[in-house]
């Protein structure tokens, strides 16, 4: 019997081991859960949306291929403006656009040809996404003080 009493507190011992071990583990676990969200990011000051004057049109080609995009009474001091043109394929896979434009003084700036197609465009040769039904703008009018204001607008095809 006192092989059995002895194999009955080994067996306790080890037990109540794993158990400290797997206590420690999980208040470690959830202690640095909690010092992960110290190290967020501050959230930064929203924008200003643009004036009401400015005209912003996002036209389509007759074959739905490519877009013309139009920026007319441009606030004065704006010395770029950035795009950001986004969308859905009908695969649903995100595709999109980037760019800036060079205001230069001019009320009114335009872009259209291979930078604002619904599709991708290399050497001359472009493929273009079926099944895009929405186009989603954003506008960023930058400054030369530094001030910037957006414009955002969703437009369907």
């Amino acid at each position: 019997m006192p092989k059995l009493k002895k194999f009955h507190f080994i067996i306790i011992g080890v037990v109540l081991t794993l158990l400290v071990i797997g206590f420690l583990t999980f208040k470690n676990l959830n202690s640095s859960e909690v010092n992960e969200t110290d190290d967020l990011a501050t959230p930064t000051e929203a924008l200003p949306t643009i004036d009401s004057s400015v005209v912003v049109d996002l036209d389509f080609t007759a074959n739905k291929k490519s877009m013309i995009l139009t920026i007319s009474n441009i606030p004065e001091g704006t010395e770029t403006i950035d795009y950001e043109i986004s969308y859905l394929t009908g695969e649903g896979l995100p595709k999109g656009n980037i760019g800036s434009l060079k205001v230069e003084g001019k009320s009114e700036v335009k872009r259209s040809g291979e930078e604002l197609t619904l599709g991708t465009c290399s050497r001359g040769k472009c493929v273009y996404y079926e099944g895009v039904t929405k186009v989603s703008l954003s506008l960023k009018f930058k400054k030369s003080d530094g001030s910037a204001a957006i414009f955002q607008k969703d437009y369907d095809l």
